[in-house]
């Protein structure tokens, strides 16, 4: 009896190092991404960011998708700079243009279009279209909107999020 009260105590002991590990890995993405969040790509949908925390360093924000489709067409519809030739050839529109601004409270810190083609990135399960770019101030509260100016609809199965990333989250 006293063995498999002793089992019981290390399997619950290591259950809960098990879900305190999952919990940290979860935790951590947010320091290089304080924003990921659904949206929907539908032509004249505006989305606003909650206020996120920054620090004197430069932010992209982008737009990323599973990667669900083939990679040519999915990079010819993301609008990926570099897009190859063929995207014409097989109408594979770009589908995302936005206009987009940074805020901090009602001043406007950062803004722009992304009207084409942008920088894009790219994992096993995801990829990202590059919107913009601004730098933080240490210790302010910014605010990104967005606002779909082309219906990215056709994305729309590929959960797309708009996601608020540190530049140096790559490295």
């Amino acid at each position: 009896m006293a063995s498999m009260r002793t089992w019981l105590i290390h399997f619950n002991i290591f259950g809960v190092c098990v879900a305190f590990a999952i919990a940290s890995t979860a935790r951590a993405a947010p320091k290089h991404e304080p924003v990921v969040m659904p949206v929907s790509l539908a032509v004249g949908t505006t989305v606003r960011t909650p206020e996120f925390l920054v620090k004197k360093i430069e932010y992209f924000i982008g737009i990323r998708v599973n990667r669900g489709l083939p990679f040519g067409q999915l990079s010819c519809m993301i609008g990926g700079k570099g897009h190859p030739s063929h995207c014409a050839m097989y109408l594979w529109d770009n589908v995302i243009d936005a206009e987009w601004k940074v805020l901090d409270g009602e001043h406007i810190v950062a803004q722009g279009t992304t009207p084409g083609y942008g920088d894009m990135a790219w994992s096993d399960s995801f990829m990202d279209r590059n919107l913009g770019e601004f730098v933080g101030e240490t210790n302010k509260k910014y605010v990104v909107e967005v606002k779909f100016i082309k219906d990215g609809t056709p994305l729309k199965e590929l959960n797309p999020r708009l996601v608020v990333r540190m530049a140096d989250s790559w490295n």
